[in-house]
């Protein structure tokens, strides 16, 4: 969700190596990763807050792109796509999402969306049920908070801006300590979350998530499509309570738990996590 990760290659198992691409939606240069056959069923992959492309799913692009057309999009604020000084909001990515699709010739495709991507997901399948075919929710964030919750401690896990802050972020995000036990792997995070350059970005989306209605409490009952709940079960920033209600919520809904796996379960179980999705994918 916030930190960039290290040591990964978006070509790690793919068939074809990933090609970098923009796109102009609304008048703001996008930038995604491509792979795999155009000809096959088209999967989209929505990274979390403080993500990206190439920090949230380099080694999912490598694990579905020999069966499928693999899309991961850097959200405007976020990556290497614009960062123009507005009011980021949930439905802003909704309608990003819709004018890409429509600005890449894509009728219809399956979304996997991580933390704050599985938010916009639900939101796109529920606004626009004709342009989703099935939805993987990885670590998905989008419930309303309760009462009193503490948005200031929240700005300050997401939007690190000290050595601390980056090793108390890591250890709520990842099961496995190498992410954050040593002070080199420390810096390096240190240095990509400055490069990143989307702190406007995290800290409008946190502010306007005490105001803005757009939580999905309610839009997640009445879902019609195939959904598949993916939740690593050392989770420290969305815990595994909030997959399985997920899981209830959604009428035929599937869940699939990763033992030893945080908030990326998509990194730290690559393989498990690609098998799953690839199952589910193919019913």
């Amino acid at each position: 969700m916030l930190l960039i990760l290290l040591g990964l290659t978006a070509a790690a198992g793919s068939a074809q190596a990933p090609q970098e691409k923009f796109a102009t939606v609304f008048g703001a240069k996008v930038r995604y990763v491509e792979a795999g056959d155009a000809s096959k069923p088209t999967v989209i992959l929505i990274h979390g807050l403080g993500g990206s492309t190439d920090s949230s799913w380099p080694l999912t692009i490598g694990g579905l792109s020999g069966q499928y057309h693999v899309i991961g999009i850097d959200l405007l604020g976020f990556g290497k796509s614009d960062k123009p000084f507005i009011n980021y909001r949930i439905d802003l990515f909704v309608d990003l999402l819709d004018k890409f699709m429509a600005e890449t010739k894509i009728e219809k495709a399956c979304f996997i969306g991580n933390s704050m991507g599985g938010w916009i997901a639900v939101n796109f399948a529920a606004k626009y049920p004709a342009k989703a075919h099935k939805l993987v929710l990885v670590d998905a964030g989008g419930y309303a908070p309760p009462p009193g919750f503490d948005f200031g401690t929240l700005a300050l896990n997401m939007n690190p801006s000290t050595r601390e802050g980056i090793r108390q972020g890591a250890k709520l995000l990842f099961a496995n300590p190498a992410f954050y036990s040593s002070d080199a792997a420390i810096d390096a995070m240190m240095a990509a979350r400055i490069a990143a350059n989307d702190g406007y970005a995290i800290q409008t989306m946190i502010r306007n998530a005490q105001y803005a209605n757009e939580y999905f409490d309610e839009t997640v009952k009445k879902l019609k499509l195939p959904v598949l709940v993916a939740w690593g079960k050392q989770d420290g920033i969305t815990p595994l309570v909030i997959g399985e209600k997920l899981h209830q919520d959604i009428a035929g809904s599937e869940l699939a738990v990763f033992d030893q796996a945080g908030h990326f379960p998509q990194v730290e179980k690559a393989a498990e996590f690609n098998k799953k999705v690839l199952e589910f994918l193919a019913k």
